[in-house]
């Protein structure tokens, strides 16, 4: 008996596509799938996908955990971007 080679997946760690982040944003927004589906012009079948995909790049267990994840990282990114724009004079170099 030949085994057959597991069907490649997502790769935990591997980035999420546009589509996945833009889907767990809006969940985190309090969208429900249905509606984001909707909004999307795809079927849900094809949310609950992406979201099971997504899951598994970020090694989340949950749709809720995984919606926590992005919406963190969204915010660091903003933060970080708020801090790289912000005047150098206002931080001490010997507070540093």
């Amino acid at each position: 008996m030949v085994a057959l080679p597991a069907r490649a997946g997502p790769v935990m760690g591997a980035p999420l596509t546009a589509r996945q982040a833009r889907i767990a944003l809006s969940l985190a927004r309090g969208r429900t799938q249905k509606e984001v589906a909707a909004e999307i012009g795809v079927n849900k079948t094809t949310i609950v996908r992406n979201l099971a995909i997504a899951r598994r790049k970020a090694g989340a267990r949950t749709t809720p955990q995984l919606v926590a994840m992005v919406a963190l990282a969204r915010e660091r990114d903003r933060l970080r971007r708020e801090l790289a724009e912000a005047p150098t004079d206002l931080v001490k170099e010997d507070a540093l």
